[in-house]
C-alpha cells in the first residue's frame, strides 16, 4: 500500500464523508474560512450523494472541494428519506469548483444499484450492468488521480464510459487538469 496516494469513496451517507474528505463544507464547520478536508486524501468518488440540506449540506457547501471528485448517480436514485428527485443527487457536482470534476450518471439506476439487493419496487428491474459501469468508472477515475495514468486520464476526459456503457452511462466533467486526448 502506498500511503502518499489515498481516495476515498462511500455511497449514500458515505458520498458525504467522502466529499468532506476532499475539502466539502458543512454548514456546522467551526472555521469556514480554515483549510477543509483531511489532507492526506488525494481524490474521492461519490456513490449517489445526498440531496442538499441534509446535516448542513447546502448547496454552497461543495464550493470549496479543492481535490478530484468522481460522483456517480442515477437517473431513478431516490431512497424517499433524505432525496426525493435524482437532479439533488448533482448539485454537489453542480457546485464544486474543485479540479478534475467528474459525474458519471447511469440510466435507470436506483439506489439500491450501488449494492446486490433487489429494488424495493418489482417494475424497476435490478440490473447487475451498473457495477460494471461503476468499476469501470472509478478504477479510470482512481488511476488518472492517484497514479497519474496518462491511459486513464484520456478516457476519462474523452468520455470513453459513454462508449462501454452501451447507452447506460452519461459523463459530465468540468475543471480537468488532465492532458486533453489529441
Amino acid at each position: 500500500m502506498d500511503g502518499t496516494r489515498i481516495a476515498v469513496a462511500g455511497h449514500s451517507l458515505g458520498a458525504l464523508a467522502a466529499m468532506a474528505a476532499v475539502g466539502m463544507r458543512f454548514g456546522l464547520e467551526s472555521d469556514p474560512n480554515g483549510p477543509g478536508g483531511d489532507p492526506r486524501v488525494d481524490a474521492a468518488v461519490a456513490l449517489s450523494p445526498p440531496g442538499p440540506e441534509l446535516g448542513g449540506f447546502s448547496e454552497s457547501s461543495a464550493q470549496v472541494i479543492d481535490r478530484p471528485c468522481q460522483t456517480i448517480i442515477g437517473t431513478l436514485d431516490v431512497d424517499f428519506v433524505v432525496t426525493f428527485h435524482p437532479a439533488e443527487r448533482r448539485i454537489a457536482f453542480d457546485n464544486s469548483d474543485g479540479p478534475d470534476q467528474f459525474l458519471v450518471i447511469l440510466l435507470g439506476a436506483m439506489h439500491t444499484s450501488y449494492e446486490d439487493r433487489l429494488p424495493l419496487l418489482p417494475q424497476y428491474s435490478y440490473r447487475n450492468c451498473f457495477h460494471d459501469y461503476i468499476e469501470m468508472a472509478t478504477l479510470a477515475f482512481f488511476d488518472a488521480c492517484l497514479k497519474n495514468d496518462r491511459e486513464a486520464q484520456q478516457w476519462l476526459a474523452a468520455g470513453e464510459i459513454e462508449s462501454c456503457g452501451g447507452g447506460n452511462c452519461k459523463l459530465e466533467c468540468k475543471n480537468v487538469t488532465f492532458p486533453q486526448p489529441n
